[in-house]
């Protein structure tokens, strides 16, 4: 056996590893294009560093590391290794497209492979003194063996507890201060096992040194000017990408992107130039210099290798879908790109309510006066256990809304005397009948009102005049027996109308009007629905479905309120699909 190699880890790379043709770039290892990667390396080699945690954007070198350290640590550094993945079937897939081949082509590593064919798997490779095992993230897994060196890729996927047993297999030789945490990830969630190892590091950010100042500035997307946050830096682009709307033309915006220095201003073309400065000259900087020499932390983003450009268009991208309520592209950009941790209150979208020039106060001086242009007044209650929330909407023939009342009532009498406070008619008034329906029922009798049902169906069948049959947002009107008469009720398709709730509500299509003095209440309920990702239980597939993410009380009368308006024909939709109809 050849004595150890005492040269950095990237320095025996370039003359031991020669990356196969499954690589994106086959041929011998080279990190000078990718300095980024070489403080971690130097890390995993440092005998005073027991655990290294790395946030990276994906297609930048994250893997490539655990790949080269390892067969640096069978030649120079024996001891058992376990490189431990999201799955089993992830970790045999690497072994057999990638990384057995490298092994087989590092000289320094192929001497020292077993002849015994029985020593060798496709993910275990036993040395006679040590081993190396290629596994998934499972408990059964990560028990009973002892590892010197553990590897672990892809944390954020990992489930909860996790990375707490992977680090338990190597007490014994963290007691001999011999042992190694190598723990790489795109950015997952705030808080979970990945951010907090990389958090009790020292949090060195990749920092570029500008062209114009000379001085070193966090590479990032996003920053705020020194000496005036209302002044963008980071990654910019053209003023007159934005058009008059508020839409972008994202075409000139990313032939337009450049990136800014926070420090003095100054901009940077987005080059290959640009890019291959930043890497000769970078370096990292210590976000909490006060963290034991024994755990490291690193973080670097997609601005290190991609074209900014591009990354501007799938930013733009993202907003677009925001705006639509789809907040995923939005986390799959900061997670995957940007390398950050995901913070969940990010994704309850708050919606900043400016207020339309006319005030609740000044409606309840005079409840029932109309406004311009009225056609129908609404009114709809979100009934609760012991309480409803009431919403009281005036609409226009265009399909424009004035909000003019919400509140919490304590009791059923107090709902009816809101009605009849802002002279809502019997038949406009609605409630929610999905708790207590019974009640509900009683009250729609004794009242005259209609029970709305919201429904997981995309749509519902009605029957014309005239034998045809077409689809709409909402049933055919219903009865329901209960005592003391029939109770009219009504299924409205919660999916589409909260669909159009949200495109009213940023703006597009009618004008959705509120009140200067809106109730916080209402404010903080109308964010209280998100679009979030799910399996659609008929199909199968994933889908897009809006779902409760706090307080939501606002958001369904509002919801209720375009479900009466579109059944009115105040609103207008275009009929769905018969295709699209089902359950969830």
């Amino acid at each position: 056996m050849l004595p150890p190699d005492r040269r950095a880890i990237y320095a025996w790379a370039r003359d031991n590893l020669v990356l196969p043709a499954a690589y994106a770039v086959p041929g011998p290892v080279d990190f000078g294009s990718s300095r980024y990667l070489m403080a971690p390396l130097d890390a995993i080699q440092s005998e005073a560093v027991r655990k290294v945690s790395c946030y990276g954007a994906i297609q930048t070198g994250k893997s490539l590391m655990v790949e080269t350290a390892i067969p640096w640590v069978i030649a120079n550094a024996p001891g058992p290794i376990m490189w431990t993945m999201q799955s089993d079937e992830d970790a045999k897939e690497q072994a057999q497209t990638r990384f057995n081949e490298l092994l087989r082509t590092c000289r320094p590593v192929a001497a020292l492979m077993p002849q015994d064919r029985h020593k060798a798997t496709t993910t275990e490779t036993y040395f006679g003194n040590f081993f190396l095992l290629l596994n998934g993230a499972n408990l059964n897994n990560l028990q009973s063996k002892s590892i010197r060196w553990k590897f672990n890729s892809e944390v954020w996927l990992w489930k909860p507890g996790l990375l707490e047993h992977a680090e338990g297999r190597v007490s014994k030789f963290e007691e001999t201060q011999s042992s190694k945490v190598f723990n790489e990830s795109q950015g997952g969630v705030a808080g979970d096992d990945m951010d907090i190892a990389w958090g009790a590091g020292h949090c060195a950010v990749w920092n570029v040194r500008c062209a114009g100042c000379a001085q070193l500035s966090p590479l990032e997307f996003f920053a705020r000017c020194d000496g005036d946050a209302t002044k963008y830096a980071g990654v910019v682009w053209a003023d007159d990408a934005k058009r008059a709307d508020g839409s972008y033309d994202v075409g000139r915006a990313a032939d337009s992107a450049r990136w800014k220095c926070r420090r003095c201003g100054h901009e940077h073309d987005n080059t290959a130039r640009t890019r291959a400065a930043w890497n000769a000259g970078g370096e990292y900087v210590a976000e909490n210099p006060s963290a034991p020499e024994a755990v490291r932390s690193f973080r670097w983003n997609a601005l290190v290798s991609r074209d900014l450009g591009a990354l501007v268009a799938q930013w733009l991208g993202a907003r677009e879908q925001k705006k639509r309520g789809i907040m995923q592209p939005t986390r799959d950009f900061y997670q995957k790109r940007l390398a950050l941790a995901w913070k969940p209150e990010e994704e309850i979208e708050t919606f900043v309510l400016h207020g339309d020039g006319y005030r609740l106060a000044e409606v309840a001086a005079a409840p029932k006066d109309k406004i311009s242009n009225e056609v129908a007044r609404l009114l709809t209650a979100d009934r609760q256990r012991d309480h409803w929330w009431v919403c009281v909407r005036a609409w226009r023939n265009d399909g424009s809304s004035r909000l003019l009342y919400y509140a919490r009532a304590q009791t059923i009498e107090a709902v009816r005397e809101v009605q009849q406070a802002h002279g809502v008619k019997d038949a406009l008034t609605f409630q929610d009948a999905q708790h207590a329906t019974a009640q509900v029922y009683g009250d729609c009798v004794r009242y005259g009102w209609t029970a709305l049902h919201g429904s997981g169906e995309e749509s519902f069948v009605h029957h014309l005049r005239s034998g045809k049959e077409v689809r709409r947002f909402y049933s055919e009107l219903k009865q329901a027996a209960v005592p003391g008469g029939l109770a009219p009720y009504v299924h409205w398709s919660s999916e589409p109308c909260k669909d159009t709730l949200h495109a009213l509500r940023t703006g597009r299509g009618a004008s959705w009007e509120t009140p200067d003095d809106a109730p916080e209440d209402y404010v903080k309920q109308l964010s209280g629905d998100q679009k979030r990702e799910r399996i659609n239980k008929r199909t199968g597939r994933l889908v897009w479905r809006w779902q409760r993410v706090g307080e939501n009380h606002a958001w369904d009368c509002e919801a209720m309120q375009v479900a009466a308006a579109l059944m009115l024909r105040i609103l207008s939709a275009a009929e769905p699909d018969a295709a699209a109809s089902g359950g969830n």
